[in-house]
């Protein structure tokens, strides 16, 4: 059964470990609603998804049915990327525990906030020790909107046709987004007045917490302290255009519209190695395995060539 992070949290009885695995999901708020599939000790999962319904029709009485088309399943394996690294202390500060723990701490924060960035902008043909992210899978199918030729200011009609685009309840949906898009948001929610303000659920004038009963999750910035969904994308000739996405995330049971594959195992779904001191320098490896899975070809949307402000 897949688990959310905070979940496998209060399963690990190692104290040290299972304080990282909830900084990990503190710092990453796609990783609090992304439930994990354990894959043990394999490197990838493997599933068939459906690619098209058998054929159908309607007959009259003593008439045979004619041939009709099979269904067809398209066999898909996911893979996964080892995101981590080594904390390395000098010896003697070492000997500090608080300080020591502070430094693994950071570290995990960084991986948590890399794998993040992966979610959205992951890419196998560029590097192939990643998993392909959102950006990657939707492409500019049919599952993507697109604001204009060179970029437009926010259409609502098209936020409301994003959500739309994703199976499932909408309360169990989420809008991913930066937090400079959810005042663009929040502020051409405001300039439409009317009944289009009360769609939305508000912690102050520009900031909603839902749109049209969707949750409004704010993405920060990377392990770098750059935007991840930040107004820097290139929409023909405009260069600061940004991305809506709407995410139906998969619940508990495995293979359920989007989820993570990963090692959620006794050992921990994000390891802590003490390995010793070395010459002077104390080392830790913090290392986690985790990939991305779309059992449903319509769990996630990309709402993208968006124009920061409002329209005039």
């Amino acid at each position: 059964m897949a688990d959310t992070l905070i979940q496998y949290a209060m399963q690990v009885p190692d104290l040290k470990r299972r304080a990282v695995v909830e900084i990990f999901a503190a710092a990453n708020p796609v990783l609090e609603r992304l439930n994990v599939i354990d894959l043990g000790d394999a490197m990838g999962y493997e599933y068939s998804r459906e690619a098209s319904l058998p054929g159908i029709g309607v007959r009259a009485v003593n008439e045979e049915w004619p041939d009709q088309a099979e269904g067809a399943n398209v066999p898909v394996r996911e893979g996964t990327a080892i995101v981590g690294g080594l904390v390395k202390t000098d010896r003697v500060l070492a000997k500090n525990a608080d300080r020591k723990a502070g430094r693994i701490a950071k570290k995990v924060k960084a991986a948590s906030l890399y794998v993040m960035k992966l979610f959205f902008d992951g890419d196998q043909s560029s590097d192939p020790k990643q998993f392909d992210g959102l950006n990657r899978r939707l492409g500019t199918g049919g599952q993507t909107i697109k604001a204009g030729t060179n970029g437009a200011y926010l259409d609502l009609d098209n936020v409301q046709k994003l959500i739309d685009l994703v199976v499932g309840d909408d309360a169990q949906k989420a809008l991913l987004m930066s937090k400079a898009m959810r005042r663009t948001l929040g502020a051409t929610i405001r300039a439409a007045g009317g009944t289009v303000i009360n769609m939305a659920e508000w912690s102050g004038p520009l900031n909603p917490t839902r749109f049209s009963n969707v949750e409004i999750v704010p993405i920060e910035k990377d392990h770098e302290d750059n935007e991840i969904l930040g107004f820097d994308e290139t929409c023909g000739s405009c260069t600061t255009a940004g991305s809506i996405y709407c995410v139906a995330f998969g619940a508990s049971e495995d293979e359920d519209r989007l989820q993570a594959v990963g090692r959620n195992a006794a050992g921990g779904l994000f390891e802590v190695e003490e390995q010793g001191v070395r010459n002077t320098v104390d080392q830790v490896l913090v290392e986690g395995r985790i990939g991305l899975a779309m059992f449903h070809g319509r769990s996630a949307a990309r709402y993208y060539g968006i124009k920061e402000g409002v329209s005039p």
